[in-house]
Formats: C-alpha cells, structure tokens, sequence
C-alpha cells in the first residue's frame, strides 16, 4: 500500500502501517523532511524499524555533459510545458513549497532550474545536487526518476537515461555507503 498525501493523519497512518509515502517531484526538501519526521515518529510508536526506508521521492533528472547542455536540450520542451503547468497551478505549488514569489505569468525553465526544481547536468553533479538533497530532506529508501517532457522525444531523452544507466550508478555507488550510514543517524530522528 503506498499513500501521496499532505494530511498529517494519513501521514501518521501510513507511518503506523508501514505503508510506503510517495512525494511529488515537486516537493522541497523542507517540506519531505516534516512528513518524514511525523511519519517516522508514527511508525516507531507502532514498533516499525527503519520507517525511512518507506519513503518514497520523485525528482526530475537529465544528465548531460553538463548542466548548460542539460539545459539547452530541455528548454524548448519546457517552456511549451510551462504554458499549460501554469494553467494548472503548477507555479503556486512551486511558490507554495519552496517559499518562493515566482510571478506565473513571467517564470521561466531557467528560473525553475535555478530554483533547484530540476536535477541537471553531469552525473556527479547530479549525484552531489541529491546527496544534498537527501541531507536536508533527513533521509528516503526510494529514489524515482521522473522525465520526459511532452515535446522531447524518446530519443532525445534516451541520451540522458543511457548516462544514468553507464555513469550515474558509479556516482551514486560512492554515495550510497555514505547515505547509508546517514540512514542510520536518521532513523533516530
């Protein structure tokens, strides 16, 4: 069972279950850590160990030889994505949780990488951008890889899953023995 929710009583619920928190990619790390906390306080007042390995995020990830490649190859897609996200409230989200003041009818792709929306560039650059992430939300077991823009094709997008595939594990293998020990100082939390 997993839950996507902001309510701090089916936060607790699925902490005491043990079902599985999924964030949207959306989410700041501020705003993961408070449900972390309360999810993880649930879960160990119904006698749950390593609550954390239950979360679940989404972050949206391109590699690239670098983060202006990164960039350039998404802009044109993004910003036709813009014009309907905005429609939909995407920029109050944004704002909401990341205490930001963007203007929707002015924001840009470029203000929403800046912003750290996005995860752009080379893989250690990448790799680093989520240790940080996973530092200030306090800790996750699952990392989904969200990504394809409406106006990018399959193969234009498939050059960035290839480096994840090639480049990014090895990245990510030099954290992990670091994230796992962090794991363990948050499960104290």
């Amino acid at each position: 069972m997993a839950t996507a929710t902001d309510t701090e009583a089916m936060i607790e619920l699925a902490g005491a279950r043990g079902y599985t928190l999924l964030s949207a990619q959306i989410e700041s790390a501020g705003s993961i850590r408070k449900k972390a906390d309360r999810y993880a306080r649930a879960a160990k007042a119904a006698g749950r160990t390593m609550p954390l390995s239950n979360l679940t995020v989404a972050r949206y990830i391109y590699l690239a030889d670098s983060r202006r490649e990164a960039m350039d190859d998404l802009r044109p897609a993004f910003t036709y994505e813009l014009g309907y996200q905005k429609k939909r409230g995407f920029i109050r989200l944004i704002n909401a949780s990341y205490g930001l003041s963007l203007v929707e009818s002015e924001v840009t792709f470029d203000q929403l990488a800046e912003a750290g929306i996005y995860y752009l560039g080379d893989p250690d650059t990448v790799a680093r951008q989520l240790r940080e992430f996973y530092d200030a939300s306090g800790g996750f077991g699952t990392l989904l890889r969200t990504g394809r823009p409406a106006r990018k094709s399959f193969v234009q997008c498939g050059c960035s899953w290839n480096r994840w595939r090639r480049n990014f594990a090895a990245s990510c293998r030099r954290a992990i023995r670091t994230w796992s020990r962090r794991e363990g100082e948050a499960e104290e939390r």
